[in-house]
């Protein structure tokens, strides 16, 4: 589909965001990958990538955000590098390190 667009033969797309932006990045798409963004009662089209641990083991579940917080930056580093579009907490478009641009 994005080759599609990007040769012109369709004129937009609607894909998820991370295999999007991997895609115009690395195969090198002049494109960009745009945010839609919610209307008042619509169903959002973004959410958040969870892990979930066994009910009653506030340990494991600690260990893991403790993980999660000590390696943000590296996290965030890879995300970026496969050019996966980010949110920051309030659900704003954080400016990625690459430029997914036309």
């Amino acid at each position: 589909m994005l080759k599609d667009i990007a040769n012109r033969k369709i004129d937009i797309g609607l894909l998820w965001g991370p295999i999007a932006g991997y895609d115009i990045l690395h195969d090198h798409l002049p494109l960009t990958a745009t945010f839609i963004a919610p209307s008042a009662n619509t169903a959002r089209l973004d959410y958040r990538i969870a892990i979930g641990v066994r009910p009653g083991d506030p340990l494991w579940r600690n260990r893991i955000n403790l993980a999660i917080e000590k390696n943000r930056h590296e996290i965030t580093a890879i995300l970026e590098s496969y050019g996966v579009p980010l949110l920051d907490a309030q659900n704003h478009p954080i400016k990625a390190s690459v430029q997914l641009s036309r």
